[in-house]
Order: C-alpha cells, then sequence, then structure tokens
C-alpha cells in the first residue's frame, strides 16, 4: 500500500555491489509503498540520473564511491547537491561501509542528511530512509554512526585537513596529494603532522598504520 506521507517522486540508488543495491531498492520500495527506486552503481550514473529527473523530489542513496570512483568524487556531489538539499527537494542517505571514525567525519563534514553503515540492522535501515523525509533541517545519525563519531570527540581538524584525508583514502602519497589540492609539500606535511598529533598516532609508524586502514576500509582490502 502507497504510504502517502512518502514524500518523493523518486528514490536513486547508487551501490557499486547489485546485490545490495537492489536490496536497498527493495526497502525504499517497502518504505514508500510502490516501486519507486532505480539502482546505478556509478556516481556519474547518479549524478546523470539527478539531472534528468531535475524538478521531482529526488531520495538519493549512495555509498560515496564505486569500483571507477573515488571518495573525494563522492564528497563532490554532496557539495553540488547541496542547495537541491537545502531547498528540500533532495534528500540525501549516505549508507556507507566506511566506518573509520575518520572517514565518518570527512563525510559528515559534508552534511548529508542522513548517515547510517551499511552493515547496521536492516530496521536500522529502513529507519534511515524513512527519516529523511521528515521536514526537520538537522542531519541524522545512525546509532553506529553516532558511536563511531564519538571516538573523533575533541578531534579539532580543519576543513582542509579533513579534505586531506579524503585523499589518503583514495591512495594518493604526499606529493600526489599537494598537486590535487594545490598547495605545496611543506602544507600537506603540516596537515598530516597536525591530524597525527590530533588523533593520538604521533610518531611515523602510527600514522602510516592509521591512513593504511583508512586505504584499507575503502578498497575493503
Amino acid at each position: 500500500m502507497r504510504d502517502d506521507y512518502f514524500p518523493f517522486d523518486r528514490v536513486l540508488v547508487m551501490d557499486r555491489y547489485p546485490l545490495t543495491g537492489l536490496g536497498l531498492c527493495a526497502l525504499a520500495d517497502g518504505v514508500a509503498g510502490w516501486v519507486c527506486s532505480e539502482h546505478f552503481t556509478t556516481l556519474s550514473a547518479l549524478n546523470q540520473a539527478c539531472r534528468r529527473y531535475e524538478g521531482e523530489r529526488l531520495l538519493l542513496i549512495t555509498e560515496l564511491i564505486s569500483d571507477t570512483e573515488s571518495l573525494r568524487e563522492g564528497l563532490a556531489l554532496l557539495r553540488e547537491l547541496g542547495p537541491r538539499i537545502r531547498s528540500g527537494w533532495c534528500r540525501v542517505v549516505v549508507c556507507t561501509g566506511l566506518a573509520d571514525p575518520l572517514l565518518l567525519k570527512v563525510i559528515v563534514n559534508e552534511m548529508p542528511t542522513v548517515v547510517v553503515l551499511r552493515n547496521e540492522a536492516l530496521p536500522v535501515l529502513r529507519d534511515a530512509i524513512r527519516l529523511a523525509g521528515n521536514p526537520w533541517p538537522e542531519m541524522l545519525l545512525s546509532p553506529a554512526v553516532t558511536e563511531g563519531l564519538a571516538l573523533t570527540r575533541g578531534h579539532r581538524l580543519t576543513q582542509r585537513e579533513l579534505e586531506w584525508l579524503a585523499t589518503q583514502a583514495d591512495g594518493l602519497d604526499l606529493k600526489a596529494s599537494a598537486k590535487a589540492m594545490k598547495v605545496s609539500y611543506k602544507t600537506v606535511s603540516a596537515w598530516r603532522r597536525n591530524i597525527a598529533q590530533t588523533t593520538g598516532s604521533a610518531g611515523k609508524v602510527a600514522i602510516n598504520r592509521r591512513l593504511a586502514r583508512i586505504r584499507r576500509s575503502v578498497t575493503g582490502g
């Protein structure tokens, strides 16, 4: 039965894994009470669909990365959608496997509508879809995301340092990340040092291990 309180005309699901994507589509259709979802495996296809359905009220569910697209590209898409999110014509549920607390901090910094971990219980995922349509402007965080972010409490990282962490998730070394962010090698070295000190990973070995874990969380390795 169609839910008259479901405020979206269409749900666009972007997940690189077909089975997971179809599962999220089924959840969204169940919440809506009618078949309203489409599945895409890339961010570019999701973005094209957003443009194709401009003028409709859209709910986007995305993991922010694909087999061919980086976390930075996913974050850039969130920034591009920002005006539509704030206007209420588009809402974004980030359903991610990136459980590292620092990466969650990077994602939350871009202000999606809801952030949930993809391995949380089905009722949590269902609630994330349902609550994305509520009118209040505050970002909603699932229990696991809230717990993860609690571990970063007191970590005072700048916007640019968070952007640099995304380059590390994408596997760029210091030289490549400096070039990508159009700053000097000295600047990114300073960001790396400050992140190490702020997060309690002081020392080259400790911060290298932390960054390696972040990269593995993206690749699934």
